[in-house]
């Protein structure tokens, strides 16, 4: 057990475990510069056009900025606007905002002044909406991943392995939506909060640069300097609350497993800071677990991390078998995570159709209906012209298991139409199908509002695909429910897949 009781040993495995984490969390972040440099591009193109179109010498005056759009612009704006209204529906943007935008398209008299600070915004709205979608998925792969590699490390390291539930889907939700720092807010509060400050900041500036009859290049200078600042909030927002998800995912594991104190692991180089370097080797019970204070991260872009502490090692046995029957099993140095997770996770399967609880109010199960007139594997899956294979994996996976489970022609439709407008996924036996992978109840809320509006030309059906995750069908069938008991669409059906099956088949029907 020497090997094992080595502090330095799982300070070390430990360390690495973070590293690993933090490429990730760097990867995250630079997918979010590239979002934030094509919205800063189409902001300074908007700004650049706007002073060619209504100003001489590229020059405006606030006089000019104020006056009425004539009734040729107004039309080319409330086009324009209907266009970010027709945008917004499909993508779930803020509804606050959405209102807005409603409320701008009814108004018959606008400035050139508010109409630019309409679409500045805009692109302000679709960023953080892109951004806040990241984040979740980004802290739930932090949470999950640090989670398992921590179970994993402990048990490779006390060399024998005991079988653990799979993580609940539930209990990551309710870890994200929990307030953590001492200003009560939550990543989404403080994602929506950097987005106010940006859409103020960028309105300051602009009408500051028209009042003073500056240029547009001195515009436009102004308004990525403010751009930069808030890519930088965003990139610490992404490492921070990384950091703490990744934190918490060991605590949590730690409690799964029995173990009763952790240790801080500082990094040391040259960026290491005084608070860091105290705090590295101080021991802690997991129950005085508290973020900033007893753990990681105690200050954005922390980079610290925990590891597990044994006081004494010789009852690891007795203290940490989990198994029902008492057993366990030796774990070889050499074992792989992938080995491990398939040999020691006990995953929960989904439940059967006939456990499912009744479906009440709008919703009607037609599993029945599909099994009956089902024809497997006879039609064709065809792609429409210019259609991209290699983008799009996951779509053609669900074709070919429409096709062979269910029958039918089906062809998957290229991304948008000939004006750019977004299409669905299938054409499905003469009518549109939209597929969407998606993993809580809150995301199926989104999912399925989006898919709504995508299908309503010729209403099939939607698809929502929950992968190997664990579901709750119950609560599954509420949200769905209060979402199409709001929608105007008379009749089109859904299929729930987890692990590669229909748990449900249901129609709405007004």
């Amino acid at each position: 057990m020497a090997r094992q009781s080595n502090a330095a040993y799982w300070a070390q495995r430990f360390k690495n475990m973070e590293e690993a984490l933090l490429d990730r969390s760097y990867t995250y972040v630079e997918n979010l510069e590239a979002q934030f440099n094509a919205a800063q591009a189409e902001v300074e193109k908007q700004i650049a056009l706007w002073y060619q179109r209504f100003a001489d010498n590229n020059e405006i005056t606030l006089a000019d900025a104020k006056r009425l759009l004539t009734k040729g612009e107004l039309a080319e704006f409330k086009w324009s606007v209907a266009e970010y209204i027709a945008y917004g529906q499909q993508n779930a943007l803020d509804g606050a905002w959405m209102k807005q935008l409603e409320n701008a398209s009814a108004r018959v008299h606008i400035s050139r002044l508010e109409a630019i600070k309409l679409q500045l915004q805009q692109q302000a709205e679709l960023l953080y909406s892109n951004q806040l979608d990241y984040i979740d998925r980004a802290a739930r792969q932090m949470y999950e991943g640090s989670y398992y590699h921590t179970a994993f490390e402990v048990q490779r390291g006390l060399g024998v392995g005991w079988t653990m539930h799979a993580i609940n889907e539930n209990t990551i939700t309710k870890v994200l939506s929990r307030p953590w720092t001492a200003d009560n807010q939550t990543f989404r509060d403080r994602c929506w909060t950097n987005k106010q400050s940006l859409v103020n900041a960028v309105n300051t500036q602009l009408t500051q640069m028209i009042i003073r009859g500056e240029a547009p290049d001195r515009a436009i200078s102004a308004i990525t300097h403010q751009f930069g600042v808030a890519r930088s909030k965003a990139g610490r927002l992404v490492m921070t609350e990384s950091a703490y998800f990744a934190s918490v995912g060991q605590k949590d594991c730690y409690g799964a497993l029995g173990v009763e104190h952790y240790q801080i692991v500082a990094s040391f180089d040259h960026e290491t800071c005084g608070l860091c370097a105290d705090m590295d080797g101080k021991v802690f019970k997991v129950s005085e677990y508290q973020p900033g204070l007893t753990a990681n991260p105690f200050h954005p872009w922390c980079r610290c991390c925990t590891c597990p502490y044994f006081e004494d090692v010789a009852d690891l046995g007795r203290r940490f078998v989990r198994n029902p029957d008492g057993t366990t099993a030796h774990i070889p140095a050499r074992t792989s995570f992938e080995e491990w997770k398939k040999g020691f996770v006990q995953q929960t399967a989904p439940a059967p159709l006939r456990a499912a609880p009744a479906v009440k109010g709008p919703l009607i199960d037609v599993a029945n209906e599909y099994r009956k007139t089902a024809t497997p594997g006879q039609g064709a899956v065809e792609y429409d012209t210019g259609y991209k294979p290699g983008k799009h994996q996951e779509e053609i996976k669900i074709a070919n298991w429409l096709h062979d489970t269910y029958g039918g022609d089906i062809r998957l439709l290229n991304e948008a139409d000939e004006v750019g407008v977004k299409m669905p996924d299938f054409e499905w036996r003469g009518r549109l199908w939209e597929l969407k992978t998606t993993s809580t109840a809150n995301a199926t809320d989104n999912a399925v509002r989006k898919a709504i509006k995508q299908i309503q030309d010729n209403p099939g059906g939607i698809i929502l695909d929950y992968g190997d995750r664990d579901i709750d069908i119950d609560a599954l069938l509420s949200v769905i429910g209060k979402r199409v008991v709001r929608c105007d669409l008379k009749s089109f059906d859904i299929l729930i897949l987890s692990r590669g099956k229909a748990v449900k088949v249901l129609r709405h029907k007004k």
